[in-house]
């Protein structure tokens, strides 16, 4: 009679089955390709740290900019510039900048260019006190 039980989970098979009548799922299957044409938006983000003494050393914060709104939000360590809505089909080229009182290590120059991108992007920035103290 457990055997019967088992087929009683044979049944919850046709529960599964009954998953399988979200056939709607295969309807949905055609949705994505809608949503590949669809408007996104990407995220660049990463670490921040301080390479040496952190003495004095101030991170101010990142900004973004280009041919898509950019809007950043940070903490202490780390930093997110989140891009767009960016249209179905385009890419986002720009820059994120850093803001220190002392040395942007990384990224060179303090600022860091995109070209014709479309997927999320990570970017880890390295503060010093002085050049001498970038790894």
């Amino acid at each position: 009679d457990s055997g019967n039980d088992d087929s009683g989970n044979d049944d919850s098979g046709n529960d599964d089955s009954g998953n399988d009548d979200s056939g709607n799922d295969e309807g949905n299957n055609e949705e994505p390709e809608a949503d590949t044409e669809s408007d996104y938006s990407l995220i660049i983000s990463g670490s921040v740290s301080i390479s040496g003494k952190s003495n004095g050393v101030q991170f101010q914060g990142v900004s973004g900019s280009g041919n898509y709104s950019v809007s950043c939000t940070t903490t202490s360590s780390s930093y997110a510039c989140y891009v767009g809505v960016i249209d179905a089909g385009d890419t986002w080229s720009g820059d994120i900048t850093v803001s220190t009182n002392k040395v942007v290590c990384s990224p060179s120059g303090g600022s860091q260019e995109y070209t014709s991108i479309d997927a999320d992007q990570s970017l880890n920035i390295v503060l010093a006190k002085t050049s001498g103290n970038c790894p």
